[in-house]
């Protein structure tokens, strides 16, 4: 059987790509000046809801429903080998241009912190930068998600209020305990409410209550709204606890 590849993914995926490389050029002024943390900043969230969505395809597609074949090794070894090729060609070059930076450029820099352990140390977070999360972000997407997948397979009533609970918790937790922003960032923690609506949509196609998405959206504008310019319960002090998951449902 043929499967009819969906470009809508395609273009949503385009103008996430396309968001991020804005974010990542404009200054903070000009970011606020154009509603940025309503559109661009939502590039992300929306990458993980993709994901979340496009695997659940893809098991439906091959009819896996139970976490055995979800965690067969040759579909695992796979998705790795896809997550990790790309992601060690850039950090090479990467790595090659901190080189040449700190040896010919700016030798004011000290090129001896270009050693082993400064290496492998970025090279398990990421890479070097601020979007360096991403690939240790998606590394815990490829061993979380099956289990994400078959609960909401098993219990799709009752899977939207029990994640949106957890994820409450997570938020609450790391607001409270005081956990750094350095080591909130490369947790998955802040996208698994969104990779679940991902998910939920993949497998209620054409079922889902419009009604309810609607609330949703016009719930996820407001708290946006005085999340960021209200500094509601004061959890905005930092950069990225905000209650994330909530203001993503937007994007859905």
């Amino acid at each position: 059987m043929t499967i009819l590849r969906d470009n809508r993914l395609d273009i949503i995926k385009g103008l996430a790509i396309t968001s991020v490389i804005i974010l990542h050029t404009l200054t903070h002024f000009w970011i606020n000046s154009i509603s940025g943390q309503f559109i661009l900043e939502e590039a992300v969230p929306i990458f993980m809801l993709v994901s979340g969505y496009v695997f659940t395809i893809s098991y439906k597609n091959k009819g896996i429903v139970n976490l055995k074949k979800c965690y067969d090794l040759r579909i695992f070894t796979q998705r790795l080998r896809r997550l990790y090729i790309p992601f060690l060609v850039v950090y090479f070059i990467e790595i090659l241009g901190v080189y040449i930076y700190t040896s010919f450029i700016n030798t004011n820099t000290k090129s001896a912190h270009l050693d082993i352990p400064f290496i492998l140390k970025n090279l398990v977070l990421g890479g070097i930068g601020p979007g360096s999360y991403y690939p240790v972000v998606m590394f815990q997407f490829l061993f979380l998600f099956p289990l994400i997948y078959v609960f909401i397979y098993k219990y799709k009533n009752y899977s939207i209020p029990f994640f949106f609970t957890v994820s409450l918790l997570y938020e609450f937790f790391v607001y409270f305990s005081g956990i750094s922003e350095g080591i909130y960032r490369l947790f998955i923690g802040r996208y698994l409410f969104v990779i679940v609506l991902g998910s939920y949509l993949a497998l209620n196609q054409n079922k889902m209550n419009k009604i309810i998405l609607y609330c949703g959206s016009i719930f996820s504008v407001l708290y946006m709204y005085a999340s960021l310019f209200l500094n509601y319960l004061g959890l905005t002090h930092l950069k990225y606890r905000k209650l994330d998951f909530i203001k993503n449902i937007i994007i859905c």
